[in-house]
């Protein structure tokens, strides 16, 4: 297997595991999870980003590993013998956003960008592309049926009871990126 490798995927994952939020700030959760991926890297083939881990499930040099959810449906759509699964734990739910800087120079520009992708026919044409759900309500008629049945891209109602978004965790991210650290030393 491989690990992700991005701070906050990775050590939400173990502490998922382990029983913990994703967010959780508790000192003696991290060093759980640190613990526990510590542990597992042992016994890996390291790290590698979404796309890498993806290849190398494609390549069969591993057989399981943390791949983003889209990268997923690509690579079951190119070998049906991959399997897309989220953990029983739960997750963490995916979220792409659209944002102006307040000093955008050309902030016309983009909003017109954001409205473009906001339209419902071309909101459905990029989740069909890429292969990722879409928040577009307006977008659901135009997505491919096969895709909207896909638990990979669109988990259904109980499993997405057990997903979580990222928070923002301010000056408490250091104590992320000190077991992060201590992970990627070992």
């Amino acid at each position: 297997f491989v690990l992700i490798d991005s701070v906050r995927d990775c050590l939400g994952a173990a502490l998922k595991f382990k029983g913990h939020g994703l967010n959780s700030i508790e000192i003696p959760h991290l060093k759980e999870a640190r613990d526990l991926i510590i542990e597992a890297k042992q016994r890996s083939l390291g790290f590698d980003g979404s796309v890498g881990a993806k290849n190398k499930l494609m390549a069969k040099l591993v057989t399981t590993a943390i791949v983003y959810s889209g990268e997923a449906a690509r690579a079951m759509t190119d070998d049906a013998s991959l399997r897309y699964i989220i953990p029983r734990e739960g997750s963490q739910i995916w979220v792409d956003n659209l944002c102006i800087p307040a000093k955008a120079p050309h902030r016309d520009l983009a909003e017109k960008f954001i409205n473009y992708v906001l339209d419902a026919k071309v909101g459905a044409r990029l989740s069909n592309f890429l292969q990722y759900a879409t928040p577009n309500a307006a977008a659901r008629p135009f997505i491919k049926p096969e895709d909207l049945k896909n638990p990979a891209i669109y988990p259904p109602a109980d499993v997405m009871l057990k997903l979580e978004f990222l928070e923002d965790l301010g000056a408490k991210t250091k104590l992320y990126d000190e077991a992060w650290t201590q992970i990627k030393a070992r």
